[in-house]
């Protein structure tokens, strides 16, 4: 009955790793696109500026 709790509790960190891990990757990936749309809007200032 123990060995079968801890296997549960294994399965459930191993399951919660993914999901940080996941979550992590989707959070970095939103930072650069919002970092990248920043830029680009940035550079689109300075040309209209320019004209």
């Amino acid at each position: 009955m123990e060995q079968n709790k801890n296997g549960l509790l294994f399965e459930q960190m191993n399951k919660i790793s993914k999901v940080i891990s996941t979550l992590s990757e989707n959070v970095s990936q939103a930072d650069v696109v919002d970092k990248i749309s920043l830029s680009v809007a940035r550079d689109n200032v300075k040309k209209w500026g320019e004209k």
